[in-house]
């Protein structure tokens, strides 16, 4: 029942709501990557994600659409955006090791899942060209500076293959930060702060306050999470969070999405 649930969920959602103010951004030769920075585990970000995706086929440039998942789970999908999208095919893709890890911090929810589900129809409509993921497997002891680096070293391999295209990479929102971080008398620059600054736009998705699936010091579950008062829809060029070069607004409170896998099995 579920899965009929998530892929008619999802093929409701190929018309995708436009975003014509990210024209511009979408258009510009110069810009290579859109970075969007969310906050894991909502119901609403990864398809406010997925509507900037779809405003982007717009343009008429091959994209590609990143995630911050691990590369050991490339195969999986591959697979699944190349599948008919059934019960059989999101089963083998939870079979991923980020889908059933321990540690469950939103990026593998049942959000995440539709999302999935959305690219996969992307690609069979040729609004996108795949989707890659770019957090390295194994990162023992790294330090945040360099995981930082190697994730936006994965992002610019895509761009160097993607010619005139655009990728567009969604990741917790301080990797889409413009900007260097302080950590103890140490500084480090955030993902995209490293990447040619001429070729990267930074957007921070953002809605009102409410709830989403976090880890915290009280463990992973739901979290009151504070955004400020829900705005219309809207996208932001001006007075925004340092970092960023604009914030695409909901339009609405955030809820929390649980983690796909523990859904799926009930």
């Amino acid at each position: 029942m579920l899965f009929s649930m998530l892929i008619g969920a999802a093929m409701s959602a190929v018309a995708c709501m436009p975003f014509p103010a990210l024209q511009k951004p979408l258009s510009a030769p110069n810009i290579k990557i859109i970075w969007a920075g969310e906050v894991h585990g909502t119901d609403e970000q990864p398809a406010l994600f997925a509507d900037i995706v779809c405003e982007a086929s717009t343009v008429r440039r091959p994209i590609v659409v990143a995630l911050e998942r691990s590369i050991g789970e490339q195969a999986a999908w591959d697979a699944f955006i190349n599948s008919d999208g059934g019960s059989v095919s999101i089963g083998r893709l939870l079979k991923g090791m980020d889908w059933s890890s321990s540690e469950q911090d939103g990026r593998s929810s049942l959000a995440m899942l539709r999302l999935a589900l959305k690219l996969r129809l992307y690609k069979s409509e040729g609004l996108i060209n795949g989707v890659r993921l770019i957090i390295p497997d194994a990162l023992p002891g790294v330090s945040p500076g360099d995981y930082e680096a190697s994730m936006a070293n994965n992002v610019q391999k895509i761009a160097d293959l993607n010619g005139n295209g655009l990728i567009l990479v969604l990741t917790g929102n301080v990797h889409a930060r413009k900007e260097m971080m302080s950590v103890g008398e140490k500084k480090y620059s955030f993902a995209a702060d490293t990447l040619p600054p001429g070729e990267i736009f930074s957007v921070l998705l953002s809605g009102g306050s409410g709830t989403a699936w976090l880890c915290s010091n009280d463990g992973c579950g739901i979290h009151e999470y504070g955004q400020g008062k829900p705005l219309h829809r809207s996208v932001v060029f001006d007075h925004i969070p340092a970092g960023y070069d604009a914030v695409v607004n909901l339009g609405g409170a955030i809820t929390a999405s649980p983690p796909a896998i523990q859904n799926i099995r009930k």
